[in-house]
């Protein structure tokens, strides 16, 4: 009996903890924040295909698209072997990990794409541009040749950093923690599992953007959605979501 009683007393003592802890997450406000970045609210983001197939035709597109001041868009990046950063999609080799011998050398990403823009050259090319710049190579020194090229001009005021890897954001935003940043996927995953314990409510979150692909749209609980709306953060994700998002993707 006195075993029954000190079980359900340890049950009893860790749902009121559990639950106290959430209720004090909840009492926590959050002030409302604007975008120095997406200024135009509802923002629609663009995601150019550049590619090696649509790279033409899609600088045409931008052309057009970006002789207004509305040109927000979600920009792929691609570091080379020999460490230069470019504006290009390669479909097959998206994420590009240290030691994989099919990334190319700045010259053979020339010659497969003659039209294809280094970032610095993107970035000169077309002064309104503004959004996300997805940085997927999780290789050393990634960041030491991203931060003179958006430190130059203040050109990183227009972008909001992005990328798959938590270990490159976290060092981006030691040294330059004035930079916008989105979360990472593990910072998306570690909120997705506080929320499934009802716990959305002290779950860290890092930044300001949170930026949901498709293919983590519906992985995602609608807690984590409502807790994101809850502390004014910025949502960014396809208009299929089951939540608003705050800019959307296109």
């Amino acid at each position: 009996m006195q075993s029954l009683i000190l079980i359900l007393s340890i049950f009893v003592s860790s749902f009121l903890i559990h639950f106290g802890f959430r209720f004090y997450g909840y009492t926590i406000q959050y002030a409302q924040k604007r975008s120095v970045i997406f200024t135009e609210k509802d923002a629609k983001i663009y995601s150019p295909k550049l590619d090696a197939d649509n790279y033409p035709s899609e600088l045409e597109k931008l052309n057009s698209l970006c002789a207004t001041k509305k040109c927000f868009l979600n920009l792929p990046t691609y570091f080379t072997s020999d460490e230069q950063l470019f504006v290009y999609q390669e479909n097959i080799n998206q994420y590009q990990h240290l030691g994989n011998e099919e990334i190319k050398s700045s010259d053979e990403l020339k010659t497969a794409v003659p039209e294809v823009l280094g970032l610095r050259d993107f970035i000169v090319k077309y002064p309104n541009a503004k959004g996300l710049l997805q940085v997927n190579a999780d290789r050393p020194n990634i960041n030491i040749k991203l931060i003179p090229i958006l430190a130059e001009n203040n050109y990183y005021s227009s972008f909001v950093i992005c990328s798959e890897f938590g270990n490159l954001l976290r060092n981006l935003r030691e040294q330059k923690p004035h930079w916008s940043t989105c979360a990472s996927m593990d910072e998306l995953t570690k909120a997705h599992m506080m929320s499934s314990i009802y716990l959305e409510s002290l779950a860290p979150m890092p930044s300001e953007y949170y930026y949901v692909p498709q293919k983590m749209i519906n992985k995602l609980s609608k807690k984590f959605y409502e807790e994101i709306q809850r502390r004014n953060l910025f949502f960014i994700a396809p208009a299929t979501s089951p939540v608003k998002p705050s800019f959307t993707l296109r």
